[in-house]
């Protein structure tokens, strides 16, 4: 009986043992990529492309939102004025009412003179309301992301609702995923459909502008302050 009572011992041993191993085991999975790469690997701004840009400028290559469409709003009360008092950031607003991701890039190398650390991207939204391809739609955003970061300049990419279908967003996505850009989905989240906040049916009043200020400086205030880590400014 002492012989079965050893091997029992031994054998309930040998389970914590191997009990042990296995944990030591998904301990080891979980710290070996944390060590490896370090906290990059928890932080989401570490795939923005040109992450450590030169400047202190930011750009908006935008549409009718950005330009401030409508009776009550106008660019000194669109969303890019307000950012920039908020941030005490040089803002160069470049947008243009009506502007598609064709017409944008046309025009990009005026917003690239500028010399910006960051462009901010607000096109797409006539494109789906033409019904354009979303295929040409992508690759024409992804031309333009490529150029301003073959100038050196970090890209924020900034999409609007799409009751309409879900393969604009998909492209929009696609593109972003694709170059390193950061992506500010549904800008419009709390303001589109909110009569309170709307100008018309697609463009928000001065109150829908300041609503989507405070996303955007969050936003932008985050990507900068990533930016500033990255180049050993703060």
């Amino acid at each position: 009986s002492g012989a079965s009572a050893r091997d029992v011992e031994r054998l309930t041993t040998m389970e914590r043992l191997r009990a042990l191993d296995r944990r030591v085991l998904v301990i080891a999975l979980l710290l070996v990529p944390t060590l490896w790469w370090g906290p990059d690997l928890l932080w989401p701004y570490r795939r923005v492309v040109n992450l450590g840009a030169p400047g202190e400028t930011v750009a908006v290559l935008g549409d009718s939102i950005p330009a401030g469409f409508g009776d009550t709003v106008g660019t000194e009360r669109a969303w890019p004025t307000l950012v920039a008092q908020r941030l005490h950031l040089t803002v160069v607003n470049q947008s243009v009412a009506g502007d598609t991701t064709d017409r944008g890039l046309a025009r990009l190398d005026s917003v690239l003179d500028t010399h910006p650390r960051l462009v901010v991207v607000e096109l797409g939204g006539n494109d789906m309301m033409s019904r354009a391809g979303a295929d040409h739609m992508r690759a024409t955003l992804d031309a333009i992301f490529e150029r301003i970061q073959q100038r050196g300049a970090m890209v924020m990419y900034v999409s609007v609702p799409s009751p309409l279908s879900t393969t604009y967003p998909s492209a929009w996505s696609a593109a972003c995923e694709r170059r390193g850009v950061w992506h500010v989905r549904n800008v419009l989240d709390g303001v589109f459909g909110v009569p309170s906040m709307m100008y018309d049916s697609i463009h928000p009043n001065a109150e829908g502008h300041a609503h989507i200020a405070e996303r955007m400086t969050r936003e932008i205030e985050g990507l900068l302050r990533a930016a500033d880590r990255q180049r050993g400014t703060h």
